[in-house]
């Protein structure tokens, strides 16, 4: 179900050059949505765009929640578990996957990358697919696509087929074939031209009859078509019959399009559309449903009659209608054609309509036990549907009468989100974690299970996630258990089990946010030596050395930063696992290693981090030191970077730190030189200079603490002039902010 608004995930720190990649979270839409009608009909453009662009450091960003038993619709993190975060479209296709054994991961996906867990729909929907020919020839719609003159040319066969079997003379039929060939149309123009042709058999006049009707139908002169169609639905010619039977829904459908589109071409709100003829088409391709089950038409006749009840705002009857489609998926193509399709048109064009169909009224169901961070609004329209009540879901008991682990599972999960009650989950959700291979919805059931067990703290919560393990075989299920871990093993204080010998939790971005945000000083030096990947060693040294400089350990800085290796790469961007997204990273970077060897500005008359940090190991206020310090946590991107806590959208890391001393700030640097009688007049000329360019260039400071009133930025400034006029830090500065 398409989602709009929500709490867009904001970040609350700048990493080194990490602001200059990722993508901008635009809201909850996964990419420009265009609903392509069925081939006969004129498209209408009815997605929205996503923007992608790239985030800054007070921006939104991109990336999944890691967090299992989040309730908040989570529009980058969907898993394999069925769940309200979910997209739901992402709910619909485990569920599919399990009643008709689609595939969930293509044969090409890569198996050497970080493994996929929290993923948006476009990425589930992607890795489903079967990988794209890139020397198949590219397929040309033709300038007649999307409009109902599309089938100008392609039903030119179907037409001489059945006049081929008619009784019209060889003269008529070689007559009548001729026109149709070179009949002309241009939907956008209202023009469609076709050759009189002069007939004596009746047969030859029903198929004449039945061209100047297309060459209506084509030239929009709906009225004269329909007419014509409704007189030659009883015509004795067998292929005329059924074709014109056909033509009167289609007809009918198109009148009402052309009737619901607005000024800029896209089509009008549900309630302005020509909902009389749509529904009237409805009616017409029923008719001819009946009439011919397997007739020649009887797909599009059944495509059709969705978008007639989409377009007319009949959400139960549409929602009939998928729930039809439901139980003949072909493939994984048609799965993910078809959830795009109903997650548009019954999700956001008709939120209120009843599914009867268990698989449909399982993701309705799921999608209104959201978290109350959901509830947005676009002017005064409600953008997610009311909440599920305990009443409601019991009422539906009647339409899971076949399926009792889905329903059993709807009422665990109404328990544990919305009413908050984890032991009423437990006593819905028998233990059966010892399986060799779960469905999705029984890997579901258990690790809710899960969840309430750690919600209750029950001490065997930890060993259920363990029992998972064996049996989560499908794709997406193993790193949905070692998530699980991860987060319970930080929430219990324990994260060094994570990182423990033979530890089932080897996914790289699980293990790099609690090293950046939860470890403490014994398990990051553990992991300098014995992290999994040469990468992980190199996270646990670079977060362990910028803590020691932020916390002020100098003398333990000095020498952990002597186990740099004599040559580290440099990547300024994306290695931060807060930043990482399933659809743009296939690895993590390495952080900057380097920058602890980086020499500093001469005009600073600064040492190297190591020399400053040993000086300060000594003297702790030294003025210049502590300049020093801060010019370096500048200049290396650490402002803010203080690994204490992970942003709220994180998921991972959002505990206590266990590194003891809290964030480094460095305003309190600069007052503390101001105010101590040992610092020199360039000492103090130089924090001057650097407090007041904290507020450059938008007025709001980047060096951390309570934010400082323009009148007192503008007597640092007329202080630093005043006092130290020939100072070169006083000549550098020509503004205050």
């Amino acid at each position: 179900m398409r989602q709009i608004g929500g709490l867009a995930k904001y970040d609350s720190t700048c990493r080194s050059g990490a602001s200059q990649s990722g993508v901008t979270r635009a809201g909850k839409h996964d990419s420009l949505r265009v609903m392509k009608l069925h081939q006969p009909l004129l498209v209408a453009t009815l997605g929205l765009l996503a923007a992608a662009v790239a985030y800054t450091c007070s921006g939104p960003v991109e990336a999944p929640t890691w967090d299992i038993a989040k309730s908040g619709y989570d529009p980058y993190g969907s898993s394999a578990i069925l769940s309200p975060a979910n997209d739901t479209r992402a709910n619909l296709m485990l569920l599919l996957a399990d009643r008709h054994g689609l595939r969930m991961t293509a044969a090409s996906a890569k198996p050497n990358h970080i493994p996929i867990v929290m993923m948006p729909w476009r990425v589930m929907a992607s890795q489903a697919l079967p990988p794209v020919d890139p020397n198949a020839p590219a397929v040309d719609g033709g300038s007649d696509w999307g409009s109902r003159c599309q089938t100008r040319t392609s039903s030119a066969a179907g037409f001489k087929a059945g006049l081929a079997r008619s009784r019209a003379n060889g003269a008529e039929q070689a007559a009548l074939g001729a026109a149709r060939d070179s009949m002309t149309a241009d939907c956008d123009a209202g023009d469609a031209k076709v050759a009189a042709v002069t007939t004596a058999t009746p047969a030859g006049r029903a198929y004449a009859d039945y061209l100047t009707a297309a060459a209506d139908f084509y030239a929009g002169r709906f009225d004269q078509a329909r007419a014509s169609f409704v007189a030659l639905a009883r015509n004795d010619d067998a292929w005329v019959r059924e074709t014109a039977r056909y033509m009167i829904g289609r007809n009918l459908l198109n009148k009402a399009i052309l009737a619901s589109i607005g000024e800029y071409g896209d089509l009008v709100e549900p309630t302005k559309r020509d909902a009389v003829d749509a529904r009237s088409a409805a009616s017409a391709f029923a008719d001819y449903g009946k009439a011919y089950p397997t007739g020649a038409y009887a797909a599009s006749a059944r495509g059709l009659i969705r978008r007639a009840h989409w377009l007319a705002g009949d959400g139960d009857a549409l929602a009939a209608d998928y729930g039809t489609m439901l139980g003949s998926i072909g493939d994984v193509v048609d799965a993910t054609e078809l959830i795009d399709e109903l997650d548009y048109k019954l999700g956001t064009d008709n939120p209120g309509a009843r599914a009867t169909n268990p698989v449909l009224l399982a993701m309705q169901d799921l999608a209104r036990m959201r978290g109350a961070e959901v509830g947005d609004t676009i002017g005064d329209t409600p953008t997610e549907p009311a909440k599920i009540g305990k009443a409601e879901l019991n009422a539906q008991a009647a339409i899971f009468r076949a399926e009792p682990a889905l329903y059993g599972y709807l009422q665990a999960a109404h328990a544990f989100w919305v009413r908050k009650d984890p032991r009423a989950a437990l006593a819905l959700i028998p233990d059966a974690a010892h399986q060799p291979r779960f469905t999705y919805l029984e890997f579901s059931r258990q690790m809710l299970r899960g969840m309430a067990l750690g919600a209750t703290k029950d001490r065997n919560a930890r060993g259920f996630w363990l029992s998972l393990l064996p049996g989560a075989t499908q794709p997406y299920q193993n790193g949905a258990v070692q998530l699980a871990l991860a987060g319970h093993d930080e929430a219990s204080g324990n994260v060094a089990a994570v990182f423990a010998a033979g530890s089932p939790v080897t996914h790289i971005v699980m293990r790099d946010l609690l090293l950046e945000f939860a470890a403490g000083p014994a398990l990051l030096r553990q992991q300098v030596t014995r992290g999994q990947s040469d990468h992980e060693k190199k996270i646990a040294q670079y977060i362990l050395l910028a803590k020691q400089l932020q916390r002020g350990l100098y003398r333990d800085f000095v020498t952990d930063s002597a186990l740099i290796p004599p040559s580290v790469k440099h990547d300024n961007y994306s290695w931060a696992a807060q930043y990482y997204t399933s659809t743009y990273n296939d690895e993590l970077a390495d952080p900057p290693l380097d920058a602890f060897r980086v020499k500093p500005e001469a005009s600073t008359g600064c040492k190297p981090i190591r020399d400053v940090a040993l000086a300060l190991a000594g003297d702790p206020a030294a003025p210049h030191g502590m300049l020093c310090l801060a010019e370096f946590l500048r200049t290396q991107g650490f402002d803010q970077f203080g690994f204490d806590k992970a942003p709220d959208w994180s998921g991972l890391g959002r505990g206590p730190s266990q590194f003891p001393g809290g964030p480094y700030v460095r305003m309190a640097s600069y007052r503390a030189v101001l105010a101590s009688p040992r610092s020199s007049a360039d000492d103090k000329a130089f924090a001057l200079n650097r407090m007041v360019r904290c507020y450059a260039p938008g007025g709001s400071s980047s060096c951390g603490g309570a934010e400082d009133d323009k009148a007192v930025r503008k007597a640092w400034y007329m202080r630093l002039k005043r006092d130290y006029p020939a100072s070169p830090w006083a000549r550098d500065l020509a503004y205050y902010w």
